[in-house]
């Protein structure tokens, strides 16, 4: 029995693919070779937007108040590129 993987698109014998009880056919949709070959630290958005806001109005006590997600929060700058995505406050 054999199954195409979706990554290299090669048909494969199923012993080729790990199990995943929750697929349809009860293996992964991509071959161990590929799931191997998959970065496997990938950094997150999340945390490159914060950096990048963080390196652009963080101000360290005493001079500034208040954490650094407390700062970014209050960032007023439409300008900036990240402003749709950075931290909000909760209103």
């Amino acid at each position: 029995m054999s199954k195409e993987c979706n990554r290299c698109l090669k048909t494969k014998d199923m012993i080729e693919f790990r199990v995943n009880l929750k697929a349809k056919d009860g293996y992964t949709h991509a071959c161990e070779e590929c799931l191997m070959a998959a970065p496997r630290n990938t950094p997150s958005l999340r945390k490159a937007i914060n950096a990048k806001c963080k390196e652009c109005i963080y101000d360290p006590p005493p001079y500034g108040e208040g954490t650094c997600i407390e700062q970014i929060r209050q960032c007023l700058s439409p300008e900036c590129p990240l402003f749709d995505v950075r931290p909000m406050i909760k209103m």
